[in-house]
């Protein structure tokens, strides 16, 4: 009953630091909480400290219960 579709696009990220001298291996992961099965995330980009993922996501949920869900970005 009024399932909605919720859509979240991931463009890019910009000068993210390393933990050693190598460029960092990076991915974006998105969470609806308290929904514990609607976890989605962007291709794994390598060897960069300025990714770009251009990723559309697509979340399903009721819209009764919308209000008492967030989105986490991780």
């Amino acid at each position: 009953p009024y399932l909605r579709e919720l859509y979240l696009t991931v463009v890019k990220a910009r000068q993210l630091r390393s933990i050693n001298a190598c460029a960092p291996t990076t991915f974006v992961r998105a969470e609806l909480i308290p929904s514990a099965n609607e976890t989605l995330t962007t291709d794994v980009v390598r060897n960069t400290c300025n990714p770009d993922y251009l990723t559309e996501m697509v979340f399903h949920l009721n819209l009764v219960e919308f209000s008492e869900h967030f989105l986490k970005l991780t």
